[in-house]
Order: C-alpha cells, then sequence, then structure tokens
C-alpha cells in the first residue's frame, strides 16, 4: 500500500546540492494539480513555551519523533533548545491555530517565484500543495515563505534574518535591469492591495487598478495572492449591484483558485456556491442600497 502511494505521487523528496533536502518532480505536473494533502504530525501554538513542544513531541511514536528531528535547524534558531529551532525554522502557519510541522510539505524550500501553493484548510484541517504552474519533471518544487511583495533587497534582508539563507532562486537571481522591473512590479502590486483594501477610492477605479495588478502578476510569473484581488472585485461589483460583472469577477476568482487552493479546498467550495446566483450572496446591492441606484462597473477581460 505505502509502496503504491508513493508511486502515484508526483514527486521525491531528495537531497539538493547547496539546499538540504528539497522536493523534485518526478514527472511532469499541469497546473492546478494535487500535489499533496497532508496533516501536520506536530501542531503547536505557542512559540515561548518550549516544555508545553517538548511534551508534545513524548506523546509521538518513535517513527514520528524521529522524522521531527531530521528537519533542519536554520542558523538564527541554532542557539535554541533543538526542537525549539526545528520548529521554528520548519512550522508552516495554520491560520489563527499556530503552526504546523509536516512530514513531507515542511521539505518545500521557497523561492521569490513560486511554481506551488501550500494552503492550510482549516475546514478540513488539511494543507494542500497545488501547483500554480506547469512544472516539468526533474524541476524542484518550491513554495513561498512570505514577503513576495517586497524588493528583493528587503525580501533577502528578511530570509538572512529569518531563516539565515541567501535568496539565489530565479528571481534574485535576475539580472540588474530584470530586477529593478521585477521590484518595481511587486512594490506596484504591494501598494495596490493596500489601496483596494482600503476602499477609500470609487468602485470603478479600484476595478480597474485591480485589473492593473492581475496583469503585474501575470509579467512577474506570480500567481500566488492574486485570487485575492480578483475577489475583493467580485465583492465591490456585488455592492454596486453589478450582477452580469460579479459573475465575471467569480470565475476569474474560481479560475486563479483552482490553481492556488485547489478545486477541493472548503475555500473553493465556499466561493463556487455564489456561481448559480451571486444575487444571493450577503454583499449583493450593499451599496446600491445606500445610494438608491446600481453602478455598472467592468469585468476581468
Amino acid at each position: 500500500m505505502l509502496a503504491e502511494k508513493l508511486e502515484k505521487r508526483p514527486f521525491e523528496i531528495k537531497e539538493i546540492e547547496g539546499k538540504g533536502m528539497g522536493v523534485i518532480a518526478t514527472r511532469d505536473i499541469k497546473a492546478g494539480e494535487l500535489i499533496l494533502k497532508e496533516k501536520p504530525f506536530v501542531v503547536w501554538a505557542d512559540e515561548e513555551d518550549a516544555d508545553d513542544l517538548e511534551a508534545i513531541l513524548q506523546k509521538l511514536t518513535d517513527r514520528k519523533r524521529e522524522e521531527f528531528y531530521a528537519h533542519h535547524i536554520a542558523n538564527p534558531y541554532k542557539g535554541d533548545r533543538p526542537s525549539l529551532g526545528i520548529f521554528k525554522t520548519n512550522g508552516l502557519p495554520l491560520h489563527n491555530d499556530g503552526a504546523g510541522l509536516f512530514e513531507e510539505a515542511s521539505r518545500f524550500n521557497h523561492s521569490c517565484r513560486p511554481n506551488c501553493s501550500h494552503h492550510w484548510d482549516e475546514g478540513q484541517e488539511v494543507s494542500w500543495s497545488i501547483a500554480n504552474r506547469d512544472i516539468g519533471k526533474g524541476e524542484e518544487i518550491c513554495i513561498t515563505y512570505g514577503k513576495l511583495w517586497q524588493v528583493k533587497s528587503k525580501r533577502r534582508e528578511w530570509w538572512k534574518t529569518t531563516f539565515g539563507f541567501d535568496c539565489r532562486c530565479e528571481a534574485c537571481s535576475y539580472p540588474e535591469e530584470r530586477a529593478t522591473q521585477s521590484d518595481i512590479r511587486r512594490f506596484a502590486i504591494h501598494q495596490m492591495h493596500k489601496v483596494v483594501k482600503s476602499l477609500k477610492e470609487e468602485p470603478l477605479r479600484l476595478v480597474l487598478r485591480i485589473k492593473v495588478a492581475l496583469k503585474l502578476f501575470d509579467k512577474e510569473g506570480l500567481l500566488w495572492g492574486s485570487s485575492a484581488f480578483a475577489h475583493e472585485a467580485f465583492k465591490l461589483c456585488l455592492l454596486c449591484g453589478d450582477r452580469l460583472n460579479a459573475s465575471r469577477w467569480l470565475d476569474k476568482t474560481l479560475e486563479l483558485e483552482t490553481k492556488e487552493v485547489g478545486v477541493w479546498s472548503t475555500r473553493y467550495k465556499e466561493l463556487e456556491v455564489w456561481k448559480g446566483d451571486p444575487t444571493l450572496h450577503p454583499f449583493w446591492k450593499g451599496l446600491r442600497c445606500l445610494e438608491g441606484g446600481t453602478l455598472i462597473l467592468i469585468g476581468p477581460e
């Protein structure tokens, strides 16, 4: 049974020169394909209580405890208790429930241009690792550890301080001119996100900003975080009573979510419910009721 499971999965975990353990595709993988579904084997919410973490580890089987201690400790945490250093280095966020250490998902290395998303599904209490784009056989499968919308210098400074490594991913290795253009695009995405979330501009202008942001995502070769922009446009159309464009933006959101969190996830399924009739959404006509009329916005095309 175990041999059959290992044969079906599209990756292997192996030593990568200069990076330690990593995840390599064993066949071509299509965008939106499920790479890994996994539950954490250690969940810990309080990084200050190392004794509590030790108590959790003592309840593990010998094999699971051995697997835990086989993980790498980043340089910034080598002065901590080994269990604490391992968890700080390899734990992946579980929304508001602290972090979790995974037998396989914690082996994904970071890239500032990731080809895979790691999504914690609170509803199903599992993580989904989804291919963001087509991945070729032999290619390393990487997720992001965050900070993708920061410029290169700030990203690399944060990785060095937090995880003790000098990021040499594809995006951090661009030649000077391309690196500058990359920084401009990422900074613009970051600024647009703040403006869109603030709702301090009129709806049509915000939707136009979202369209620009999605084009920047495409040019930058990023997917992670793009569905959130499309979802904001969907909600703006609902608030303005624009049913047609709400449907179009919902389709765009689901298209992006397919490659970010997967069609199996709770988040995708909760959004898919509104595809039949977006007017049933609680945001429908929110502004229309206040202002006395429908405001037609614009779709993602």
